[in-house]
């Protein structure tokens, strides 16, 4: 340990303060210790003479009885001196160690707790701008009940050139959004064209070997615009592949009861049809293959 100057620089004033008071403080318990040796010393000898001085006649248990009692009360009385000197000079409060590092957690945390801040208010108004966004794109998603939304406007009506009444059961937009897809009970996927309501032609859905036509319930069509799906009556899945009135039809035999409803994914290159047989399927396009059957439908 280092000593003068040196160790002033290394050790805190507090702490030699403390240091110095406990010094002190035995020093003074030592020269207690002392006077209550001379003290019991004297006490000894005064029991002596007062042994020599009683009378003979008095029980020796008794006598000692006596010199236990009166030293007792001397060593009682110089503990009480002692603890009442004790309290008039008190030791200093012993140094706090580790303050330092306390007061570095305490601003760590409250450094962490403010980041932690941060990163909330950021996520809060990142999702409250793509909530705008969401709302500006699809006005009619902020309206909670179906009474609060604005009353609908018949824009255009699309009727087939021939006159036999026929009953649609489904209809689809083009990605593009420019042709209109239905299909009916008579077999047929009619395309009208939006702008003008006109139809542009029209594909027949045959089966069978007298190709009799089969009612169709539900249609879709694909991303690019070059494949038509349409859901029959017969369990099948009818694929056109082509483009304007150029279109080949493909037969994919998939379910054993009605199909009434199909839709591809967004390649174009997976079908997925659901069934009255309580079954839903995913047909690869392109080989007619099944890759998933679901049936877990009750």
């Amino acid at each position: 340990r280092p000593q003068g100057a040196d160790a002033a620089a290394v050790v805190p004033e507090k702490e030699v303060l403390y240091v110095m008071q406990l010094e002190n403080k035995v020093q003074l318990l030592e020269e207690d210790k002392a006077l209550l040796r001379g003290q019991v010393r004297e006490l000894l000898i005064a029991n002596d003479d007062l042994r020599d001085r009683c009378d003979r006649s008095t029980p020796i248990p008794t006598l000692f009885k006596e010199i236990g009692t009166q030293t007792e009360k001397a060593i009682k009385a110089e503990c009480e001196k002692c603890t009442m000197s004790a309290k008039q000079q008190p030791l200093a409060d012993p140094p706090v160690t580790g303050e330092k590092e306390k007061e570095e957690e305490r601003k760590e945390k409250k450094e962490k707790e403010r980041k932690e801040e941060e990163c909330k208010e950021k996520e809060r108004k990142k999702k409250e701008r793509k909530e705008k966004a969401r709302r500006e794109e699809d006005p009619l998603h902020t309206y909670k009940n179906y009474e609060d939304l604005p009353k609908a406007e018949l824009l255009k009506t699309f009727e087939e050139d021939t006159g036999t009444a026929k009953a649609h059961y489904g209809c689809t937009l083009s990605p593009q959004g420019d042709t209109l897809c239905t299909v009916d009970n008579c077999g047929t996927i009619s395309l009208f064209d939006i702008e003008t309501t006109k139809m542009l032609y029209t594909l027949e859905a045959t089966g069978g070997f007298f190709k009799k036509k089969v009612p169709l319930l539900s249609s879709d069509i694909s991303a690019n615009g070059k494949l038509m799906a349409a859901a029959g009556a017969d369990g099948n899945v009818r694929i056109w592949h082509g483009s304007r009135k150029i279109w080949r039809q493909n037969v994919i035999t998939t379910h054993t009861d009605k199909v009434y409803c199909c839709r591809f994914n967004p390649t174009g290159l997976k079908l997925a049809t659901a069934s009255v047989d309580k079954t839903a399927r995913i047909l690869d396009v392109q080989t007619g293959k099944v890759e998933y059957d679901l049936k877990e439908h009750t």
